[in-house]
């Protein structure tokens, strides 16, 4: 029951009053039964009736409390209530501009509200997340139990740390995400939960990288220690060999053999050449370049490794431009076509497309389609590391798509994989766009080799080359 000392208000104000208490009720969520206004008797006392606990309405007993002099007061109330909808608003409008997805649930663990960031981290609208436990409908199978304990733990008052469960996506895909969950406090009792979600795959994305690049450095530290000699060793295989080859008369038995030594030595020179792409980097001569024109400069080599039982395309447009080593532009997409080709041994087609694409900045998309055997998701994480290969004994290095991520690395772009057994496989190269002042080289010209009966100074500290 409150009164103000010495006045007694009008029905008029008193309507008025009960007229906005009505509407700032409303206003909070109360239905017309449970917030009423009685003027007794008396005409100098007036009761409200409030429904019990609740940590709104302890403003609103306060604003009741409040001198009713005058039609100010309701004013007054209406204030209030437009700067509790406006503050409603303004929060609302906060968590929808998170970067984190935030779940908001009863003790329970059953969703009451999400954000937008959660709903694109999941694939899932809120009417498909709301009123269902969270872990149930945002968690795979296997972590279910753990997410569901480390959320009780947190009702029943416990600290939990920040704890990593795999998602489950709309098409039922895993990702890695890390959980919190907060108790909302009210009238010093808990009412719902607040748990924050974060995506952590661009995080493991880097991780991955950075693993990749210290591998890429060992390789690089080995390859320089050991490729200056085995190369200097191969050329006296071959230049031997030449000698050789010169001495014997035509149809010799022994000719053949010579090919055979030959041919493995000229095998061992493209190894020793692979090597020095990881050891020399400071031989990369990076160019402004049209994409376009390096893959089309390299289409009539692939028609020549690949034979006539594979098909390729060239498909897309891109508007920008790279700055890259020419040359190694032009083997990295020779390597991924020789092993898109070995993924098709009956044939197959080979789809090349170019385009430009928003890949941590403005980039232009290189990507390579095969319709071979595909590979498996083990098969995938590992396919760039040095000296890993599927193929027989003898038949690869393990170095093809080592020296492909080393040259895509190397020009400051990324290079990656997808695929499935059966389906084929893309790789995607993503280079970055030039954003200077385009000013394109002039051509280079063919180098004419032509002698005049000099005399050659060779400088060499192996006798044997």
């Amino acid at each position: 029951t409150l009164m103000r000392p010495g006045y007694a208000p009008s029905r008029a104000n008193f309507v008025a009053m009960q007229g906005t208490l009505q509407s700032l009720s409303s206003a909070l969520g109360f239905g017309p039964a449970q917030v009423a206004m009685t003027l007794l008797a008396d005409g100098a006392h007036f009761r409200v009736r409030l429904p019990p606990g609740g940590g709104k309405l302890a403003w609103l007993r306060r604003a009741l409390s409040w001198p009713f002099a005058t039609r100010s007061a309701a004013a007054e109330l209406l204030t209030a209530r437009d700067e509790v909808v406006a503050r409603s608003v303004e929060l609302h409008s906060t968590l929808e501009q998170l970067p984190i997805g935030c779940i908001r649930s009863d003790l329970e663990g059953t969703v009451i509200s999400t954000n937008q960031a959660c709903e694109d981290i999941f694939g899932l609208t809120q009417a498909e997340i709301v009123g269902g436990r969270w872990w149930d409908v945002l968690t795979t199978p296997a972590a279910r139990a753990d997410a569901a304990a480390g959320f009780r733990r947190v009702v029943e008052g416990g600290s939990v740390s920040p704890a990593e469960f795999a998602g489950r996506t709309r098409d039922d895909e895993a990702v890695r995400c890390e959980w919190r969950h907060r108790l909302i406090v009210q009238e010093h009792s808990s009412t719902s939960v607040l748990s924050m979600v974060q995506d952590l795959s661009a995080r493991y994305r880097l991780q991955d990288q950075l693993v990749q690049a210290s591998k890429m450095e060992a390789v690089g530290h080995l390859a320089a220690g050991v490729a200056h000699d085995f190369n200097n060793l191969v050329t006296v295989i071959i230049g031997y060999t030449e000698i050789l080859a010169e001495r014997l008369p035509p149809g010799h038995p022994g000719g053949s053999d010579l090919a055979q030594i030959r041919g493995a030595a000229d095998r061992a020179t493209r190894l020793t050449r692979q090597l020095l792409a990881f050891s020399r980097p400071e031989d990369f001569s990076p160019e402004v370049l049209d994409l376009r024109h390096v893959v089309e400069e390299t289409l009539g080599l692939l028609d020549r490794l690949l034979g006539s039982d594979i098909a390729v395309s060239l498909t897309g447009e891109a508007t920008g431009y790279v700055k890259a080593d020419p040359d190694q532009i032009g083997q990295l997409v020779v390597t991924l076509a020789v092993n898109a080709r070995d993924a098709m041994p009956d044939g197959g087609r080979l789809q090349i497309d170019l385009s430009d694409a928003e890949r941590d900045g403005p980039t232009v998309q290189l990507s390579m389609t095969d319709t071979g055997i595909g590979m498996d998701a083990h098969t995938c994480r590992l396919i760039f590391d040095p000296f890993f290969t599927t193929k027989q004994p003898g038949k690869g290095t393990g170095l093809g798509l080592s020296t492909a991520y080393a040259i895509v690395q190397r020009s400051g772009g990324f290079l990656t994989v997808e695929s499935e057994l059966g389906k084929g496989s893309t790789f995607r190269v993503f280079l970055p766009r030039f954003q200077g002042a385009l000013t394109l080289p002039p051509p280079r010209p063919e180098p004419v080799l032509e002698g005049k009966g000099e005399t050659i100074l060779l400088i060499e500290d192996d006798e044997a080359v």
